[in-house]
């Protein structure tokens, strides 16, 4: 029997983005997978932290080709809020984060990608959907799942 926490999937900030990206020749592949995993019956989580990431990468010109007026992309981040289970940092979090930085000898912009598990696993989610597999691939507690 398969526990409803074995259900939890996190959703990384490069999943959302090429979704909503429809220049990026990940959309379809993104979108497909994200409907997959809906499809089978996973509770899907993404943080504040993604919500804001979300709107630096498709406001920011350079980032990419076409990058989409603030009203659009807060727009998008009020749809994620309906769509998703939106996660806030806790003490419990922050603990996990410590834990995991020092052990992992953690250091730079890497310390972005520890929070994102910490989170995960102060609120028992150990599956991650991203295309950014090697950013997740230092830690043993979870399970990485790609496009």
């Amino acid at each position: 029997m398969v526990s409803t926490q074995d259900k939890f999937v996190f959703v990384d900030t490069n999943i959302l983005v090429y979704c909503n990206n429809k220049d990026s020749s990940y959309c379809k592949p993104a979108r497909e997978r994200l409907d997959e995993f809906i499809k089978e019956g996973n509770i899907l989580f993404i943080s504040d932290q993604v919500l804001r990431e979300y709107l630096v990468i498709m406001t920011r010109a350079g980032i990419l080709e076409k990058p989409i007026s603030p009203d659009l992309a807060v727009n998008d981040i009020k749809r994620m809020q309906e769509q998703f289970n939106v996660l806030f940092p806790d003490d419990k979090a922050l603990d996990i984060l410590s834990d995991i930085i020092v052990r992992h000898g953690i250091r730079g912009k890497r310390v972005h990608d520890t929070a994102i598990v910490s989170l995960m696993l102060a609120n028992g989610i150990s599956h991650i959907l991203t295309n950014n597999v090697d950013d997740f691939r230092t830690f043993p507690e979870i399970t990485v799942h790609s496009l």
